[in-house]
């Protein structure tokens, strides 16, 4: 967001020109190259390139739909890279960026469709060297039940007791309809009975199944729910949400804690929770929605539930990361020289291989203390996530991850 009326820009070389900020001069870099000297020790020299986040693996949401690639400074020649966007070994899209004289970002656009995983590399660099993240791991949020799914419901005034949460519940004869259910607004997709005006019924359940393949395979849960006055939502039983209602336990003859007003009953409240309820094949997302008093105008139900992937677990190694905790630090200079010199064992002499030379020797302890110290050393990949080891050598590797 440009915020033009909170700054003042002027008597400065821009990139390119803004109208909101005209004191300002256009640089040409073949004739204006000396400002920007001072901020590089070798002006026309290779530079970094890298994905700009700091975790290898990010989900959709975290992005925001785009992945930032930076510079690691300046540049007075056109800097490249090429990129992919791949899943499963199956090229999504491809692509290159060209870095103009004088910018240092671009950021990439990501789309993975339907499918849950992807991964973004750079490669082919041009005037440039990979040196920062040059390959990531992306996941997509999985809608398990989108809003406006077909709930099965029990709107009659009865008391269907605890059972009625549970997934094996035999729901058959219950009525269905699709979201948003409720009466009163007018903007119902279903409109259900709540009783009649002055004895509204306290209570109305509503239930809906789906498949899952695998649960282990989510990391956490959003729930986004809209309830007139208030709910309590179970997955296969177990609680997730309290939503407006009192604590305690819960019965049938339970009123919400208040009124939903302000705007509460077209609001949709998101909650995180754990998918440690999460089974095998059929789910059961169970929500009793309750009203505020017998004198209730109104009612409003509607549920989504979605899922973000859990981190993919992947073999391989991070080259230079001796002690294998992911991350290279002078512990792992340290690791090097006891297993060279110190009788340790290691799992992964790969690992050991920081230059990948080939061998482990005491250059590799010397080239981590250069990365981590000298300011600009690289360590060759698999870096800085776990990989295959893309050289051929006879050291090997046991570690699974």
């Amino acid at each position: 967001e440009e915020h033009v009326d909170r700054m003042e820009i002027v008597d400065n070389r821009l990139s390119v020109l803004h109208p909101d900020f005209p004191g300002n001069s256009q640089w040409v870099p073949e004739s204006d190259g000396a400002p920007l000297e001072p901020f590089l020790p070798v002006p026309d020299d290779t530079v970094g390139v890298g994905i700009a986040v700091s975790d290898p693996e990010i989900t959709l949401r975290e992005a925001k739909g785009s992945i930032p690639v930076r510079l690691s400074s300046f540049s007075r020649r056109d800097v490249s890279v090429r990129w992919t966007l791949s899943s499963a070994g199956e090229v999504i899209e491809n692509g290159s960026l060209t870095f103009e004289p004088g910018r240092t970002l671009k950021k990439i656009d990501v789309d993975l469709g339907e499918r849950p995983r992807a991964e973004l590399s750079l490669s082919e660099p041009e005037n440039a060297e990979i040196t920062g993240l040059g390959r990531l791991r992306l996941s997509r949020r999985v809608t398990l039940i989108p809003l406006g799914s077909v709930w099965r419901y029990s709107d009659e005034g009865e008391d269907p007791g605890s059972a009625w949460r549970d997934t094996d519940f035999d729901d058959s004869r219950w009525k269905e309809g699709p979201g948003e259910l409720g009466f009163g607004d007018g903007d119902e997709a279903t409109v259900i009975q709540g009783g009649p005006s002055g004895a509204r019924y306290p209570t109305v359940y509503f239930r809906h199944s789906f498949q899952i393949a695998d649960p282990g395979a989510f990391d956490s849960l959003t729930v986004e729910l809209r309830r007139d006055d208030g709910a309590v939502v179970y997955l296969n039983g177990t609680e997730l949400v309290r939503s407006n209602m009192p604590s305690g336990t819960i019965t049938y003859n339970t009123w919400s804690a208040g009124t939903a007003s302000g705007g509460e009953e077209d609001a949709l409240f998101s909650f995180e929770v754990p998918p440690s309820a999460l089974r095998e094949g059929v789910n059961v997302v169970a929500v009793e929605v309750h009203q505020a008093a017998a004198s209730s105008s109104d009612l409003s139900f509607e549920l989504s539930l979605t899922a973000d992937p859990a981190p993919a677990v992947e073999g391989g190694f991070v080259r230079g990361d001796a002690s294998g905790d992911g991350k290279v630090d002078i512990s792992d200079a340290v690791g090097v020289l006891l297993v060279l010199f110190g009788g340790s064992a290691t799992d992964c002499p790969d690992a050991l291989d920081a230059n990948d030379s080939g061998v482990v020797d005491i250059a590799d302890a010397v080239y981590i203390l250069g990365y981590l110290f000298s300011g600009g050393r690289i360590i060759p990949p698999p870096f800085p996530a776990a990989g295959a080891d893309p050289t051929a050598d006879e050291l090997g590797c046991e570690r699974t991850g």
